[in-house]
């Protein structure tokens, strides 16, 4: 009987422990949502497409104190068959202070709201350093480095309160085939963030730290109507560099609003050689058949510099290449599960 006891009190206090101790544990969610696209484009060669993913979001958090852990892994599950990864990332913090680090996107000194379809481009957007597809976009910049994923990136974050907080980016990007030494080579991405009743917005600037870069400034600021409405502005420039044949300024500037279930933005600028780009979108939103999931129709029409040559589906990485103008419209079905 003593040697049984002995033995249930070794249990209950290892069970205790297991119990004061799940508190540290972290909390783990997940979640998925699928999207869906039916694209026409006026001037493309396969005018009708159809794409469409399914998006699981895995994300953890544990508090110890004033501290705390997090991290989010994204999984991407194309209907093509190709699988890749959006978010990985891990965070740690005390008090008002953050750091993050992995693969992710920084706070956006450009917005495009309910951006269902975007074809066009303009000159700058502030979003060279943001992270995720990290470098130099300037493809007709000597020393570029590939955009490839695995390039360090960090976010140093601290609440300055009121509202407040100041964000600062680094990132090494002296990665891949493009080197032009052993030396690591960093950009920076200080962004001040803000939030005051019916205003917000973020401003900031981004260094390359390759020789031959700019210094970019950009902003975006958005003020809330109420009643579902809103209205917002981009403003961004980036210096030229004489050595790399520019001749001007990049630029960059609009104007987007929200009335409901209507999104729409303008935006316009030209790149480092001059030529001009824009694009315009409007897109609505509505229950997909009285369900929670929703349907949207974007139409959008733009212009791409004819320097930019990179190929894509989002405002900053435009569907053609060349100073052609084109025309579209998309359906996309969302469903959060």
């Amino acid at each position: 009987m003593i040697r049984y006891s002995k033995q249930v009190a070794q249990l209950t206090a290892i069970a205790a422990a297991a119990v004061l101790a799940a508190p540290a544990f972290a909390a783990t969610d997940t979640n998925a949502n699928a999207e869906f696209d039916t694209t026409y484009l006026n001037k493309s060669q396969d005018q009708i497409s159809q794409g469409g993913r399914i998006e699981v979001n895995i994300t953890g958090k544990t508090k110890v104190g004033d501290g705390y852990v997090a991290g989010k892994g994204t999984a991407i599950l194309n209907n093509n068959g190709s699988a890749t990864t959006d978010d990985s990332w891990v965070e740690g913090g005390m008090g008002a202070f953050s750091v993050r680090l992995g693969r992710f996107e920084a706070t956006a000194l450009a917005s495009t709201p309910a951006d269902v379809l975007v074809v066009g481009r303009v000159g700058y957007m502030g979003d060279k350093l943001r992270g995720r597809s990290i470098g130099n976009q300037d493809s007709y910049v000597a020393n570029a480095p590939a955009r490839i994923n695995g390039q360090p990136h960090f976010t140093f974050t601290g609440d300055l309160g009121g509202g407040m907080a100041i964000e600062f980016g680094l990132v090494e990007e002296n990665t891949g085939t493009n080197q032009s030494s052993k030396s690591a080579k960093f950009g920076i991405r200080p962004v001040v963030k803000f939030a005051a009743g019916p205003v917000s917005g973020a401003v900031g600037f981004e260094k390359s730290g390759l020789s031959g870069s700019k210094v970019g400034i950009a902003g975006t600021g958005a003020f809330d109507l109420g009643g579902g409405a809103g209205v917002g502005l981009n403003l961004a420039s980036e210096g030229k560099n004489a050595a790399n044949n520019e001749i001007s300024t990049a630029t960059g500037f609009g104007v987007f609003g929200t009335f409901g279930p209507v999104t729409a933005e303008v935006q316009a600028g030209k790149d480092h050689f001059g030529n001009k780009g824009n694009y315009a979108y409007v897109t609505y939103g509505m229950p997909f058949f009285g369900t929670p999931a929703m349907f949207y129709i974007g139409v959008s029409t733009g212009k791409t510099p004819v320097a930019q040559t990179l190929v894509g589906t989002v405002a900053n990485t435009p569907l053609l290449t060349g100073n052609v103008k084109e025309t579209g419209i998309r359906a996309r079905v969302h469903y959060d599960f």
